[in-house]
């Protein structure tokens, strides 16, 4: 991979009230791109952009199937809406802004399924999960 990665040492499944298998990975250099002022952001762009593709191109034969990541978002459309509705009844919300939530929801089902060989993806690349060491470089947790 064009970015460091994280390494594991070791996993395990669902158990003590934990529902969902479980990895200990080595440690990456860095600090969170959440927390931290990103140094070059064009850098950084095209860094996740190597790396997307050079993950896309691994073999994925034998990758596992998860549940969440990698579906349709048809699939999660019942949960959403029902977030929704909770949002709206629940807590302190303006309706106009579950609306417009939703009206973005709505645009991005409308935009066909990947239906091309299965791909490796992230599934979960935001600033909490980017770092960036003392050089500048980025990495992904």
């Amino acid at each position: 991979m064009p970015l460091p990665v994280p390494v594991p040492i070791g996993h395990g499944g669902p158990g003590e009230g934990y529902p969902w298998p479980w990895t200990v990975c080595r440690w990456l250099n860095g600090e969170l791109a959440a927390l931290a002022k990103v140094a070059d952001l064009g850098r950084a762009a095209t860094s996740l952009a190597r790396f997307i593709s050079a993950l896309r191109a691994v073999d994925s034969a034998g990758g596992p199937v998860h549940e969440f990541r990698g579906v349709s978002l048809a699939a999660h459309d019942h949960n959403t809406r029902t977030a929704a509705a909770i949002l709206r009844g629940q807590i302190d919300v303006d309706s106009a802004l579950v609306d417009s939530a939703l009206a973005v929801w709505d645009a991005a089902l409308a935009v066909p399924a990947w239906t091309g060989q299965p791909l490796w993806i992230h599934g979960d690349l935001h600033p909490a999960n980017l770092f960036e060491d003392a050089a500048g470089r980025c990495s992904s947790g």
